[in-house]
């Protein structure tokens, strides 16, 4: 069911109308623990995975929010000022809700995660937003936990909390450019630090190239196989879905290298 596979990616499912596949992706949310919103008001399948959802509330409550909260989803919706105060409490209230609660349940699990550092200069940062949501079923598995510099906490000084994460990641993934190969901060500071815990062991660096540049200057690059072709670069698919599919193989192949190597460091301990 192909209109299933798009929610893998999302933080959140809100429900209206429908009829058949709506309620199918009601179950498959409920079965990956998305937050699921029906409007009960708007009828068909959002009625029915309303009224479910109050069912079964005591064994599976939506996260961040009272049974109270949920329920006035389902008030009818006779003109456009109910649709505007449904709408309205959905997006001011319970969306901001849930989405807290299920945040802070994910960073407890990703806690134990293996982490992922990817390295990038900002110029690229639309490649890396792109590269993140493709990572959100793994996040919410517990499989992994990205990381990138914007994640850097605010107010507290920000290298040391960088080469932190270098020193304590499980993995490198680096989105290589022009722009990326022109960060002295990159070339001095990060790289370095990805060679040495290489060199140690137990590391592991992933790469990809956006856009065509002297990859080659670099050693660490010349040593690492890529983990994407390098004779197109992704910036130059014939076309988006391209590079998408080929950014779901890198992610999908970060992810079982993680997945194995959480699996052996389990059995070792």
């Amino acid at each position: 069911m192909e209109w299933l596979e798009p929610q893998r990616y999302a933080d959140a499912l809100v429900l209206i109308g429908g009829k058949g596949g709506t309620l199918d992706a009601w179950f498959g949310a409920l079965h990956d623990g998305l937050p699921r919103l029906p409007l009960g008001g708007t009828g068909r399948d959002a009625e029915t995975a309303f009224k479910n959802t109050v069912r079964l509330w005591e064994l599976i409550p939506v996260p961040g929010i009272s049974k109270a909260q949920f329920e006035a989803l389902g008030c009818e919706i006779n003109s456009e000022a109910d649709a505007l105060r449904v709408t309205t409490h959905l997006v001011d209230n319970l969306l901001v809700d849930t989405l807290t609660a299920v945040d802070s349940r994910s960073r407890g699990t990703l806690g134990t995660a293996p982490s992922l550092f990817i390295s990038y200069s900002r110029k690229d940062a639309e490649w890396v937003s792109r590269l993140r949501t493709l990572m959100n079923p793994l996040e919410r598995s517990g499989l992994v936990s990205s990381w990138v510099d914007s994640d850097i906490e605010k107010g507290l000084p920000w290298e040391p909390q960088l080469l932190q994460r270098v020193e304590h990641s499980s993995a490198a993934l680096l989105m290589v450019s022009p722009n990326f190969l022109n960060s002295e901060y990159v070339r001095t500071k990060e790289i370095p630090a990805f060679q040495r815990r290489l060199d140690a062991g137990n590391f592991r660096v992933f790469w990809i190239l956006l856009e065509t540049c002297d990859w080659q200057s670099v050693e660490l690059l010349r040593k690492v196989q890529a983990s994407d072709g390098i004779d197109v670069p992704l910036a130059q698919c014939r076309s988006a879905a391209d590079s998408q599919c080929r950014l779901i193989e890198v992610v999908s192949s970060v992810g079982r290298w993680l997945d194995i190597s959480q699996r052996t460091r389990t059995s070792n301990q």
